[in-house]
């Protein structure tokens, strides 16, 4: 029996959707989704070094809670921090984020690198972060577009929207994980489509560099 069009299964959604565009997108992008990276310790030391060794913007927090309270969880996170804190361990401040958090974060123990390493850890981790961000935004809009344009071609009847509706949020939650097994998938493959557009800009820069 052929499926009617406002009741689009999961494979119909992924089938529509292009990895070689989402990847595209999400490369075009990457630069708009750099993390914030927030200090939480008291380690004049390690401020110091930090701040005339690594350029990046810093912000400082006392608290682990005030970095949720604040809504920087909400964005692209870098959290550097020491083991113990008074309002919550590391690993519940993980589980904290990993619930609250919309895009890719990553926390920091100082106490397990030396200076140098920290401070190469904080650059792998501040790339994989924006790339995960860029990716994942890129995944949620085109899942949400597909499902958008199919609602506009073939709205469903009245009666039943709302079931519609609830249906596509669960639908979109499955869809987005199967899409990002695929992206990421493809990507181990062939990561230089990831990077196609900083390739370019690159070579178009040195092409004016020549004339």
């Amino acid at each position: 029996m052929k499926t009617s069009p406002y009741n689009l299964k999961i494979d119909e959604i992924i089938d529509r959707i292009p990895l070689s565009n989402v990847i595209k997108d999400a490369s075009r992008k990457r630069h708009t989704y750099s993390p914030k990276i927030v200090l939480l310790t008291k380690d004049s030391t390690f401020l110091s070094s930090f701040e005339s060794e690594y350029k990046l913007p810093l912000l400082r927090y006392s608290s682990p809670l005030d970095i949720v309270r604040s809504g920087l969880h909400l964005k692209p996170l870098i959290v550097i921090m020491s083991d113990s804190h008074a309002e919550c361990s590391i690993d519940e401040f993980n589980q904290l984020l990993s619930l609250r958090s919309k895009d890719s974060f990553a926390i920091l123990r100082i106490d397990l690198f030396q200076k140098k390493e920290i401070f190469k850890e904080i650059k792998e981790s501040y790339n994989r972060v924006r790339d995960e961000s860029a990716i994942n935004a890129a995944i949620r809009y085109s899942i949400s577009s597909t499902i958008r344009e199919t609602q506009r071609l073939h709205p469903p009847p009245a009666n039943r929207l709302e079931n519609w509706q609830k249906r596509n949020q669960q639908e979109f939650q499955i869809a987005r994980n199967r899409l990002s097994e695929l992206v990421y998938k493809q990507l181990q493959k062939e990561p230089e489509k990831f990077l196609a557009n900083e390739i370019s800009k690159i070579k178009n820069k040195s092409n004016l560099n020549k004339n």
